[in-house]
């Protein structure tokens, strides 16, 4: 249970919270530190202390550090900006992106790998629709857009709040998803509008679907 991760490593929370310039967000074993700075051009930091104290509380507490998951971002939306992130006794390993808590993060803070991670993965559960569609299978049509709510709506709603302000040209490739998905659920013909589909089906469009973060 996650009520017993954060006893676990209640400590290792105040280590974190002892160095006020660094955030962090943690989620059972999983940590995210965040450093914000708006003032400094091309920054060094330097994670020496903070990584000696968490390897002196591995050390008491038998949970070791994982370090090939440890990685670092810098996201800058500064063409010459350029951040070094070091530490003696962890490798950081400094990547374009990074998934956190399911969210793809890019260092332009951009949703592009997001959402064509969410067209790829859709995709094969727009599969999924398209058999329980077949007449072959006699299922109703209630049960199919039940379906679609559960394993492709829940998907796209997640964070939707955050990568939801994309543009209309990115977004439009889960619109296509949703609504061919709707399309076959209902067996509508390809030249129905999309709006009387999503009324029939009670599903929303995805500029107002509710967001869960």
């Amino acid at each position: 249970p996650i009520s017993l991760f954060l006893i676990a490593y209640h400590k290792l929370c105040s280590i974190i919270s002892f160095y006020k310039e660094i955030d962090f967000v943690a989620y059972a074993d999983d940590f995210h530190l965040i450093i914000k700075s708006n003032k400094m051009k091309n920054p060094i930091i330097n994670l020496n202390r903070l990584f000696n104290d968490i390897d002196t509380w591995s050390t008491k507490s038998g949970a070791n550090l994982s370090v090939p998951k440890c990685k670092s971002i810098h996201i800058c939306r500064k063409q010459s900006c350029k951040c070094t992130i070091n530490s003696s006794s962890t490798v950081l390993t400094q990547v374009e992106s990074m998934k956190i808590l399911g969210l793809n993060i890019n260092t332009r803070y951009r949703w592009d790998h997001h959402i064509n991670y969410l067209v790829s993965s859709l995709s094969s559960r727009l599969k999924i629709i398209k058999c329980f569609s077949n007449p072959k299978m006699n299922c109703n049509t209630y049960t199919i857009i039940s379906i679609i709510k559960s394993i492709l709506l829940s998907k796209i709603n997640y964070a939707l709040v955050i990568y939801g302000h994309s543009s209309n040209s990115k977004l439009r490739k889960l619109k296509s998803i949703i609504n061919s998905a709707v399309r076959s659920s209902l067996g509508a013909f390809r030249s129905t509008p999309v709006n009387n589909m999503l009324f029939e089906s009670n599903i929303l469009s995805l500029v107002t679907q509710p967001t869960v973060l």
